[in-house]
């Protein structure tokens, strides 16, 4: 099986609309209508229609964060029909390995909602650890945590933050990267 990542505009957007969680993951990332309409507004997110056997089957983002200045991945979904077949597992895959290739871009991090377990699952298989750091941009239902044993001081509600150190070869002097789901 091969999973490829097309740029979001090379696929039809209600497409990509119509790609969708299971229902009791709803909480844990924003509806890809969402995500479209964020990668229209803020020209640092890149966009990609995870396709498998020719269909898209996911949606992935990042960004370079101008808020910390770290690159972040905003979204990963593979779509409820899709989910189970090792799709999630090729594309975060495909996804390290694009931004392997960003110059600037060395460690790689993402947020994860406790609750959402599958998650933090996958990103513990590719090596990523817990880094405690705080994203404050997330509404409801993702809880406060401690970052180097100081509250963070955005407001708002946060999740865990993951840290990859495997995402590329360690250069002389790597810099960090942050991804969020």
């Amino acid at each position: 099986m091969t999973i490829t990542l097309l740029p979001v505009d090379a696929v039809d957007p209600d497409t990509i609309r119509k790609l969708d969680v299971h229902e009791n993951q709803m909480d844990f990332i924003a509806s890809n209508e969402e995500s479209l309409q964020e990668l229209a507004e803020r020209p640092e997110c890149v966009g990609f229609a995870v396709i498998a056997e020719g269909a898209p089957v996911g949606f992935a983002m990042y960004a370079l964060d101008p808020d910390d200045g770290n690159h972040w991945i905003y979204r990963l979904m593979i779509d409820a029909r899709h989910q189970g077949k090792g799709y999630g597992v090729k594309a975060l895959a495909a996804l390290l390995e694009h931004m392997a290739g960003i110059p600037e871009c060395g460690d790689i991090y993402l947020g994860v909602y406790p609750e959402n377990t599958r998650a933090h699952a996958l990103y513990h298989r590719f090596g990523f650890r817990e880094t405690r750091r705080q994203d404050g941009k997330d509404e409801a239902d993702a809880h406060g945590i401690e970052h180097n044993g100081s509250k963070n001081d955005d407001e708002g509600f946060l999740h865990d933050a993951f840290r990859s150190t495997q995402a590329r070869p360690r250069q002389e002097a790597p810099m960090p990267c942050d991804w969020v789901t």
